[in-house]
């Protein structure tokens, strides 16, 4: 177990005063063999720097955690480094991720916190990239609702207290000491559908995104499973 003490982790049922710092820039610079500077040119995307290069460099900097900081001069402090929080969703032209997003920022506002958003469009690779922008942009957690089941990418960061929350779907596999708000998406539909059948109904049709979410493809197992058949036999939208 971790907790954080300010920009260096206390590793708890360690000695006292033994303090681990997070890795930095000079790290990935002696695991890659490589300068600090073209480091950190990789990492910003400046050009002039080999696509091989590049690769190494955000591959040893996901491995280690190690994040560019994009507003260092403007975040000097540790009050304003606290101050902003990153919304990912899957699509913002769905009404529930409306109305979601209109809670969290309601709740942060009473915090004095910032909302930074982005919209995942329902694409992991969307997910990842805006997610890596909110690290450089030094947000204090995340809230997500994933459009992929993988975001190991994000362990090395939680394993020095960073704050993680997944919204509408459980959290991703091998990643269950994230918190989590979820709805009973398989179970409630499992159940809507026995209603429908119990009622003398036989052909049920599903009217959803084909790129919904995890929250979305419960719903569609639900209904492929109560309903006995083939999911290509149910109409889908």
């Amino acid at each position: 177990m971790c907790r954080m003490t300010g920009s260096k982790v206390a590793l708890e049922g360690s000695p006292a005063g033994l303090l681990r710092p997070r890795p930095s820039l000079k790290d990935v610079a002696i695991a890659t063999g490589l300068s600090i500077k073209t480091v950190s040119r990789a990492l910003r995307g400046e050009p002039n720097v080999a696509e091989a290069t590049r690769q190494l460099v955000q591959a040893e900097a996901d491995r280690l955690g190690v994040q560019v900081n994009d507003v260092a001069a403007g975040l000097r402090r540790k009050s304003q480094a606290m101050t902003s929080i990153g919304v990912l969703l899957g699509d913002f032209a769905n009404p529930f991720s409306a109305q979601m997003l209109k809670g969290i920022d309601s709740v942060a506002a009473t915090h004095r916190h910032v909302v930074l958003t982005a919209d995942a469009q329902y694409s992991p690779e969307t997910e990842r990239n805006a997610i890596r922008s909110f690290l450089a942009h030094r947000v204090a957690g995340l809230i997500i609702a994933p459009s992929g089941e993988d975001l190991s990418y994000l362990n090395a960061q939680t394993a020095y207290g960073f704050a993680v929350v997944i919204v509408d779907s459980p959290p991703p596999t091998g990643d269950d000491g994230w918190d989590s708000v979820t709805a009973t998406n398989f179970e409630s539909t499992k159940d809507g559908v026995a209603r429908l059948i119990r009622r003398g109904h036989r052909r049920i049709g599903y009217l959803g995104h084909p790129r919904g979410g995890i929250g979305a493809n419960e719903r569609w197992a639900a209904i492929s499973l109560r309903c006995r058949r083939p999911a290509s036999n149910l109409t889908s939208q």
